[in-house]
């Protein structure tokens, strides 16, 4: 999860005039997610539970500095910056999935990776290993179609990080004393191969469609643009507020009845009405 933002907003409780706020919400909920180390191979951002991805902490929270957000609403924890980043696109823009390499850049756009030569990104998740599989043999096309909603973002300053988890200090001190392959290997496996240096908080809902080739290249051949096809499925799927008209509900129809479909809902589902406003004031 890496993304590029400059903003500052974390304020020290003294100096700047703010005394302790009577509304102090405490921590931000999750944050703990950002000092996790994260496994580039295994991940599948995409899972419909927990990313697989996901490791033992690297670093800890850390609030003895006393710091805040500027608003003095919520405790940061030492290294980090944290703001609000209130934003929702329910669009559905869709994305066709023909091989492999389409498959991890959709990926992608969930978990930015920088750094190292680690192959096929996401390739040792079993996710992954399923939706190449069907790809592979040339029988099947994916679809997929997301709306997202965000209420948070963290940034880890790089130049004074929260400390690290003692027991991953303990791991590295003793990486640093041997050249065993296998601890280096099992060190990987409890750890990941980078940590989370930017992260936005939210909810996504996502409908993922398998069609088979032939009947995508017809599709494709007779002008349907399946993709399109696939935004109105997701726009209908999540109610009434999202109005279609008699040839968007028929292209809807058209395309379902061609396709298996599953769907993922991470946080709060988007609203029936359709608003995103709605939906942001659910995502907490």
């Amino acid at each position: 999860m890496v993304r590029r933002f400059r903003c500052s907003t974390v304020a020290r409780l003294y100096g700047v005039g703010c005394q302790i706020p009577s509304r102090l919400e405490g921590s931000f909920p999750d944050i703990d997610y950002v000092l996790l180390g994260y496994d580039i191979l295994k991940g599948f951002p995409q899972a419909d539970q927990h990313d697989p991805g996901l490791t033992f902490s690297i670093f800890k929270a850390d609030y003895k500095t006393d710091s805040f957000t500027a608003d003095c609403r919520y405790r940061v924890p030492r290294g980090l910056q944290i703001i609000p980043d209130v934003s929702c696109d329910t669009s559905f823009t869709s994305m066709i999935i023909r091989n492999q390499e389409d498959l991890a850049s959709s990926l992608s756009t969930s978990a930015e990776v920088s750094g190292g030569r680690w192959g096929v990104k996401f390739s040792a998740s079993v996710g992954y290993k399923k939706s190449s599989r069907s790809m592979g043999k040339g029988e099947f096309v994916y679809v997929t179609s997301q709306a997202n909603c965000y209420y948070y973002y963290s940034r880890l300053i790089e130049d004074n990080p929260p400390p690290f988890d003692p027991t991953f200090l303990s791991w590295v001190n003793t990486l640093n004393s041997t050249n065993s392959v296998e601890i280096y290997i099992k060190f990987f496996s409890l750890y990941g191969t980078h940590y989370i240096t930017d992260a936005r908080f939210g909810a996504r809902f996502v409908k993922n469609y398998k069609m088979e080739t032939k009947i995508y290249e017809k599709e494709e051949a007779e002008g349907v643009n399946v993709a399109v096809s696939v935004s109105y499925s997701g726009l209908f799927s999540v109610g009434g507020g999202f109005s279609l008209d008699s040839s968007q509900r028929q292209a809807v129809s058209s395309f379902m009845s061609r396709v298996t479909s599953e769907t993922i809902s991470v946080g709060a589902p988007p609203p029936a009405n359709g608003d995103a406003m709605t939906w942001a004031s659910t995502v907490k």
